[in-house]
């Protein structure tokens, strides 16, 4: 053991880094409705499924694309996805 105690459990800091780079995330657009009410709205692909992203900076990236092609100003938020198995 290291005098800092940060590695209890050689081997395992680097696994949870591993897996947490292959999680997968989904987006969320964030809109209002007319009486000023936000509304979630979880993004599909071509097939009416969840749009799955794995990797969080491809995800972010994404987000960033489609705020600055959004014409009404919704905005757009990561979520993880629910399928990352544990």
């Amino acid at each position: 053991m290291e005098g800092d105690g940060t590695n209890l459990f050689p081997g395992r800091r680097r696994e949870f880094l591993i897996k947490k780079k292959n999680m997968e995330y989904n987006i969320v657009k964030i809109m209002t409705d007319s009486r000023g009410k936000q509304i979630h709205v979880l993004l599909t692909d071509g097939l009416s499924q969840i749009w799955t992203i794995s990797g969080e900076s491809k995800a972010k990236e994404m987000i960033i694309i489609m705020e600055g092609n959004s014409d009404s100003g919704w905005k757009y938020e990561l979520r993880l996805s629910p399928d990352n198995k544990r």
